[in-house]
């Protein structure tokens, strides 16, 4: 868009847009409606410059909620900040600020799935080997383990329970696309390159159910490196085990002991996420 300014320095001035990717996880926890932190200790690093507990520790761990915060007797290293109250219960730890009243964010939009409404993963071997009939209801039962071997998947709903193991291939991201819900009463999510940019579970397209509350309970541990995009969905973060990544929810809940280290090489990841960025030039005229 072009127009002639006036006066003095009067000349032609373009204001220019340009579509860019923003990034989607710029904090370490985001609830559209509510954010729920007690007894958790929050942190970042960066996966990039080297593991966790070899590259320095940073106090970048940002928690924003679009709606209400509750902090109860937790650390938050970053800054913590939501569009209504946030209450302070038990004398929480916030080495940023703390921000109430802040000015809402724009909501983030809800992804489609990668394969037409009603279609999920077909059978491949490596799910094959775990009892998956191609209906997108993954349950890995107790002593199962699942060696992904692709970089997508599409899944109705996914649950883990006692020892059973979802393990990643090296060097390579993989996306589990969930409609529904995922429950992980036991099972572990083993990581092993450290990397929360490796792993990705996405909430998409519209709920089979949508009456019903899809919960996604999530465990840590040592190798549970991820990230969690389900902006329409109510996450809890399940046990004391750790978790390195980072969420994005509807409402978020993390009430035991764990602890949460935000990985700030997701802030850098592609993001389907374009918003115009905005520049201006003038030309100016000579007299």
């Amino acid at each position: 868009m072009q127009g002639r300014r006036t006066g003095l320095n009067g000349g032609v001035s373009t204001v220019i847009g340009v579509v860019g990717g923003v990034p989607q996880f710029s904090r370490a926890v985001y609830g559209g409606q509510m954010v729920w932190i007690q007894n958790a200790t929050l942190d970042s690093w960066d996966s990039d410059v080297g593991a966790y507990g070899v590259a320095p520790n940073t106090n970048n761990a940002d928690v924003f909620s679009n709606g209400t915060m509750t902090l109860q007797k937790t650390t938050i290293n970053g800054d913590a900040g939501a569009a209504g109250a946030i209450t302070l219960n038990n004398n929480p730890v916030v080495t940023g600020t703390t921000t109430p009243n802040a000015p809402a964010e724009t909501p983030y939009d809800n992804i489609p799935c990668a394969l037409p409404s009603g279609t999920y993963s077909p059978v491949t071997p490596e799910l094959a080997a775990v009892g998956y009939t191609g209906n997108g209801v993954l349950n890995l039962a107790s002593g199962q383990t699942l060696n992904l071997t692709g970089s997508q998947y599409v899944f109705k709903s996914v649950s883990m329970a006692g020892t059973s193991k979802l393990t990643l291939p090296l060097n390579q991201h993989v996306d589990l696309q969930v409609q529904d819900s995922i429950y992980m009463a036991g099972g572990t999510i083993i990581n092993s390159t450290h990397k929360a940019t490796n792993l990705s579970f996405t909430q998409c397209g519209t709920p089979t159910d949508p009456s019903k509350t899809n919960y996604w309970g999530l465990t840590g541990g040592a190798d549970a490196y991820f990230s969690v995009y389900a902006p329409n969905n109510v996450v809890y973060a399940l046990g004391n085990s750790a978790f390195y990544g980072a969420v994005i929810s509807k409402i978020f809940y993390i009430t035991g002991s764990a602890s949460f280290h935000y990985d700030e090489a997701l802030a850098r990841a592609a993001s389907p996420k374009l918003q115009v960025q905005r520049a201006t030039w003038t030309q100016m005229s000579i007299n």
